[in-house]
């Protein structure tokens, strides 16, 4: 799946997977709320929870790479 055109596919995938900590291929609650840190956002994780669930549209418990290009594109 082409997420975007050019230098941007590469863009896209160094974000991804600078903030996937593991290296597991999908984004947990834990990172996406050290990225949110790490942006220097400050919010309680309370209200980072309804934010992964608009990430994970397949309510699996985490964000896979095609989630997070869907989201950019919306």
């Amino acid at each position: 799946m082409q997420a975007t055109r050019g230098g941007e596919d590469a863009l896209v995938k160094k974000c991804f997977g600078d903030f996937d900590i593991n290296d597991s291929g999908a984004w947990t609650i834990d990172e996406v709320t050290s990225m949110i840190a790490k942006l220097q956002i400050s919010v309680e994780r309370k209200y980072v929870r309804p934010f992964f669930k608009v990430l994970d549209k397949d309510n699996s418990g985490t964000v896979e790479f095609e989630e997070f290009v869907d989201f950019l594109k919306n």
